[in-house]
């Protein structure tokens, strides 16, 4: 098997091909896979530095890396020996159709970075501006490719047992619930590579929203699922009765902004929208006045006095009900991590910004006294929160 890794310009694909070398040692496995740096080859192969290369243009260059390319991919494609192969973030030839694809993701992707022991792209604009300017395109090209993505969070540039759980070398009790994108739809390989591995990591629910997926994948999904894992979550009006139907046998999450649930048995009763003019605990009322299993209030909160309003009402009844605050900005995605309600939700890479990475999840101690906080405006792309995050760690300290 072939995996290609891609990513955009300083996600950090070649740092992460030497910690998952190092991951294979670890487990006894090296002899069975080969990592290559596509940059590295490129240099070694034709005996210059990437930077002469470059001195005679980018689509020089591009005719040369995809030459490479095509020359390891035939090297290997018939090999005992997996291989493990970082390409770099402009590659511009097709990728044969037998190669899984990963794509390393930061969260700061978006903000653009700055190189200054890298060959320039475009010396007619700034460094910033030649970041941004290739961002979007190649953004979506990658999502078209990717059948998997990993996201790691900023500073964990060193190994760490997290990524081992992230690529599938260990098992882990995540203990979160997943909401299911439609990009996972876009083909087999990419379905089947989604549910099987984040099985491996020990999910509580795979959440199938019918505003996200249409009924066709709502059942499909379902089947590949174990049935207690499976959650239907109601947030479109005027839903099939063929789904209602087809939810009986399952978990459901009704939204109460939809109306009265039309279900003859609520496992889960949400809450995402106030009305005009309503407090937290005002709403916390009303959705509790509607009898289920489960309730979860997921409101857009404003400040600290209302995120208290609302840790009240979770603390009230731990096990019956979970509180999931919202924001713009994912100020709120500290509580999520810290407090762990019965409901809660990881997301790989994109999805509502409150909730955590699955790699924080599985970073972040599941059992702790206390928990520090660093105060001010958040650096993200500083290495400071993992060093901090490993110090306190030692303290049994989130």
């Amino acid at each position: 098997m072939i995996t290609g890794i891609i990513g955009h310009r300083g996600a950090g694909k070649s740092s992460f091909l030497k910690r998952l070398e190092g991951y294979y040692v670890e487990v006894k496995l090296s002899d069975r896979a080969k990592f290559m740096d596509l940059d590295a080859e490129i240099a070694a192969r034709t005996q210059k530095s990437i930077e002469e290369i470059f001195a005679a243009g980018e689509t020089k260059f591009r005719e040369i890396e995809a030459a490479v390319f095509h020359e390891i991919y035939f090297e290997y494609k018939t090999s005992n020996q997996d291989l493990y192969i970082a390409l770099g973030a402009g590659f511009s030839f097709s990728l044969p159709e037998d190669i899984e694809i990963w794509w390393l993701r930061r969260e700061t992707d978006s903000f653009g970075r700055i190189f200054l022991d890298r060959p320039r792209l475009d010396s007619n604009v700034t460094p910033l501006e030649e970041y941004q300017s290739r961002f979007v395109e190649r953004e979506e090209r990658f999502r078209k490719l990717a059948h998997r993505q990993i996201t790691v969070g900023e500073g964990w540039d060193r190994a760490n047992e997290f990524e081992k759980i992230l690529i599938g070398l260990k098992p882990a009790d995540l203990d979160a619930s997943i909401t299911v994108q439609p990009w996972i739809f876009e083909n087999e390989w990419r379905r089947n590579l989604f549910f099987a591995r984040l099985l491996q990591m020990g999910v509580r629910y795979f959440e199938l929203r019918d505003d996200l997926l249409n009924e066709a994948h709502i059942r499909e999904a379902a089947a590949r699922i174990p049935s207690e894992k499976v959650l239907i979550s109601f947030r479109k009006k005027n839903t099939a009765s063929t789904l209602l139907e087809f939810s009986g046998p399952y978990a459901t999450d009704w939204a109460l902004e939809l109306g009265p649930s039309p279900l003859s048995h609520n496992a889960i009763i949400s809450l995402h929208e106030r009305k005009r003019g309503e407090t937290v605990d005002e709403a916390a009322k009303r959705l509790l006045s509607h009898k289920a299993e489960h309730h979860k209030l997921a409101l857009h909160i404003r400040d600290l006095t209302e995120l208290w309003v609302g840790h009240r009402f979770y603390l009230d009844n731990r096990l019956a009900r979970s509180f999931l605050p919202m924001s713009e900005s994912g100020r709120w995605k500290w509580y999520r991590l810290t407090q762990r309600p019965h409901l809660n939700f990881a997301r790989e890479g994109d999805g509502i910004n409150d909730q955590p990475l699955i790699f924080d999840f599985l970073r972040y101690p599941r059992r702790y006294e206390t928990f520090a906080a660093v105060l001010g405006l958040p650096v993200e792309q500083s290495r400071t929160p993992a060093e901090q995050s490993e110090f306190f760690s030692r303290y049994s300290m989130g």
